[in-house]
Protein backbone atom coordinates (compact mmCIF):
# COMPACT_ATOMS: atom_id res chain seq x y z
CA UNK A 1 0.00 0.00 0.00
CA UNK A 2 1.07 3.56 -0.62
CA UNK A 3 -0.09 6.68 1.18
CA UNK A 4 0.50 10.20 -0.07
CA UNK A 5 0.01 13.36 2.00
CA UNK A 6 -0.34 16.31 -0.37
CA UNK A 7 -2.45 18.88 1.49
CA UNK A 8 -0.02 21.78 1.78
CA UNK A 9 -2.41 23.83 3.93
CA UNK A 10 -2.92 21.23 6.62
CA UNK A 11 -1.07 21.80 9.88
CA UNK A 12 0.27 18.51 11.14
CA UNK A 13 2.05 18.48 14.48
CA UNK A 14 2.54 14.72 14.36
CA UNK A 15 1.83 11.83 12.05
CA UNK A 16 0.68 8.39 13.07
CA UNK A 17 -0.21 5.84 10.38
CA UNK A 18 -2.05 2.68 11.33
CA UNK A 19 -2.35 -0.12 8.78
CA UNK A 20 -3.40 -3.75 8.80
CA UNK A 21 -0.13 -4.73 7.16
CA UNK A 22 3.12 -3.35 5.87
CA UNK A 23 2.89 0.04 4.16
CA UNK A 24 5.07 2.44 2.24
CA UNK A 25 4.99 6.16 2.92
CA UNK A 26 6.37 8.50 0.29
CA UNK A 27 6.94 12.07 1.52
CA UNK A 28 7.14 14.57 -1.34
CA UNK A 29 8.28 17.47 0.80
CA UNK A 30 8.24 19.00 4.23
CA UNK A 31 7.70 22.67 4.99
CA UNK A 32 8.53 23.99 8.43
CA UNK A 33 6.99 27.30 9.47
CA UNK A 34 6.79 29.14 12.74
CA UNK A 35 3.29 29.39 14.14
CA UNK A 36 3.29 33.14 13.52
CA UNK A 37 4.50 32.54 9.98
CA UNK A 38 1.37 30.53 9.22
CA UNK A 39 -0.70 33.70 9.63
CA UNK A 40 1.72 36.30 8.24
CA UNK A 41 0.18 36.64 4.78
CA UNK A 42 -3.01 38.56 5.75
CA UNK A 43 -4.32 40.54 8.73
CA UNK A 44 -7.59 38.58 8.62
CA UNK A 45 -8.08 35.25 6.89
CA UNK A 46 -9.25 31.65 7.01
CA UNK A 47 -7.12 28.52 7.37
CA UNK A 48 -6.91 25.22 9.18
CA UNK A 49 -5.02 25.16 12.46
CA UNK A 50 -4.33 22.45 14.98
CA UNK A 51 -4.21 22.66 18.76
CA UNK A 52 -3.47 19.42 20.51
CA UNK A 53 -4.98 16.65 18.42
CA UNK A 54 -7.77 18.80 17.01
CA UNK A 55 -7.52 20.54 13.64
CA UNK A 56 -10.19 23.13 12.93
CA UNK A 57 -11.03 25.57 10.18
CA UNK A 58 -10.63 29.00 11.73
CA UNK A 59 -11.04 32.67 11.09
CA UNK A 60 -7.82 34.34 12.23
CA UNK A 61 -7.23 37.98 13.12
CA UNK A 62 -4.08 39.91 13.96
CA UNK A 63 -5.10 41.98 16.96
CA UNK A 64 -6.66 44.45 17.26
CA UNK A 65 -9.25 43.50 14.66
CA UNK A 66 -12.96 43.38 13.94
CA UNK A 67 -15.04 41.72 11.28
CA UNK A 68 -18.73 42.46 10.68
CA UNK A 69 -21.23 40.26 8.86
CA UNK A 70 -24.72 41.35 7.83
CA UNK A 71 -27.11 38.41 7.65
CA UNK A 72 -30.67 37.24 8.15
CA UNK A 73 -31.02 34.81 11.02
CA UNK A 74 -33.07 31.60 10.79
CA UNK A 75 -35.83 30.64 13.22
CA UNK A 76 -34.47 29.64 16.65
CA UNK A 77 -30.90 30.77 15.78
CA UNK A 78 -27.82 29.68 17.69
CA UNK A 79 -24.31 31.10 17.28
CA UNK A 80 -21.68 28.40 17.70
CA UNK A 81 -17.96 29.11 17.72
CA UNK A 82 -14.71 28.20 19.35
CA UNK A 83 -11.73 30.39 20.02
CA UNK A 84 -8.07 30.22 20.94
CA UNK A 85 -4.91 32.30 20.93
CA UNK A 86 -1.70 31.69 19.02
CA UNK A 87 0.95 32.78 21.51
CA UNK A 88 1.12 32.49 25.31
CA UNK A 89 1.47 35.36 27.76
CA UNK A 90 -0.41 37.90 25.64
CA UNK A 91 -4.10 37.70 26.62
CA UNK A 92 -6.77 38.24 23.95
CA UNK A 93 -10.26 39.52 24.65
CA UNK A 94 -12.79 37.95 22.30
CA UNK A 95 -16.09 39.76 21.81
CA UNK A 96 -19.14 38.93 19.71
CA UNK A 97 -21.68 41.72 19.30
CA UNK A 98 -25.08 41.64 17.59
CA UNK A 99 -26.81 44.75 16.24
CA UNK A 100 -30.42 45.08 15.16
CA UNK A 101 -31.69 48.56 14.34
CA UNK A 102 -30.38 50.87 17.05
CA UNK A 103 -29.93 48.05 19.58
CA UNK A 104 -26.52 46.53 20.30
CA UNK A 105 -25.97 43.50 22.54
CA UNK A 106 -22.69 42.03 23.73
CA UNK A 107 -23.05 38.26 23.25
CA UNK A 108 -19.58 37.16 24.27
CA UNK A 109 -16.77 38.78 26.24
CA UNK A 110 -14.01 36.29 27.14
CA UNK A 111 -10.29 36.74 27.71
CA UNK A 112 -7.82 33.93 27.01
CA UNK A 113 -4.07 33.72 27.35
CA UNK A 114 -3.18 30.02 27.05
CA UNK A 115 -2.77 28.56 23.54
CA UNK A 116 -3.18 24.93 24.63
CA UNK A 117 -6.85 24.23 23.77
CA UNK A 118 -9.91 25.40 21.89
CA UNK A 119 -12.63 27.05 23.98
CA UNK A 120 -16.23 26.44 22.86
CA UNK A 121 -19.28 28.68 23.07
CA UNK A 122 -22.91 28.39 21.97
CA UNK A 123 -25.23 31.36 22.28
CA UNK A 124 -28.98 31.12 21.64
CA UNK A 125 -30.39 34.14 19.81
CA UNK A 126 -34.20 33.63 19.95
CA UNK A 127 -34.93 37.38 20.18
CA UNK A 128 -33.39 37.87 16.71
CA UNK A 129 -35.10 34.99 14.87
CA UNK A 130 -35.84 35.90 11.25
CA UNK A 131 -34.26 39.35 11.64
CA UNK A 132 -31.55 40.97 9.53
CA UNK A 133 -28.69 41.73 11.92
CA UNK A 134 -25.04 42.67 12.00
CA UNK A 135 -22.79 40.20 13.79
CA UNK A 136 -19.39 41.55 14.80
CA UNK A 137 -16.38 39.51 15.88
CA UNK A 138 -13.71 41.53 17.72
CA UNK A 139 -10.36 40.61 19.19
CA UNK A 140 -7.92 42.77 21.12
CA UNK A 141 -4.70 41.89 22.90
CA UNK A 142 -2.62 43.48 25.61
CA UNK A 143 0.41 43.67 23.31
CA UNK A 144 0.73 43.76 19.52
CA UNK A 145 1.66 40.73 17.42
CA UNK A 146 -0.99 38.37 18.75
CA UNK A 147 -3.28 36.26 16.57
CA UNK A 148 -6.84 35.50 17.67
CA UNK A 149 -8.45 32.34 16.31
CA UNK A 150 -12.23 31.89 15.93
CA UNK A 151 -12.92 28.26 15.06
CA UNK A 152 -15.86 27.36 12.85
CA UNK A 153 -18.04 30.38 13.66
CA UNK A 154 -21.53 29.74 12.31
CA UNK A 155 -25.23 30.29 12.95
CA UNK A 156 -27.62 27.40 12.76
CA UNK A 157 -31.31 26.78 13.30
CA UNK A 158 -31.82 24.71 16.42
CA UNK A 159 -34.48 22.00 16.22
CA UNK A 160 -35.19 22.16 19.94
CA UNK A 161 -34.66 24.52 22.81
CA UNK A 162 -31.18 23.74 24.04
CA UNK A 163 -29.07 24.57 27.05
CA UNK A 164 -26.29 26.61 25.42
CA UNK A 165 -24.15 26.69 28.54
CA UNK A 166 -23.88 22.90 28.98
CA UNK A 167 -21.22 20.87 27.18
CA UNK A 168 -22.54 18.34 24.64
CA UNK A 169 -23.18 14.81 25.89
CA UNK A 170 -20.63 12.83 23.91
Amino acid sequence: RQMCIRDRYRVIDGIQLLTEGAATVRIHGVEVSSRKGLFAQHDIGVREYGIGNEIRQCLYMHTPARLVYRLQLPPNPVLSTGFAVLAPDNPVTFQAIIRHGNDETLLLDRTLDAPDQWQAQKIALPDYAGQIVELEFKASAVNAEQVALWSNPFIYESDVEEDTQRAPNI
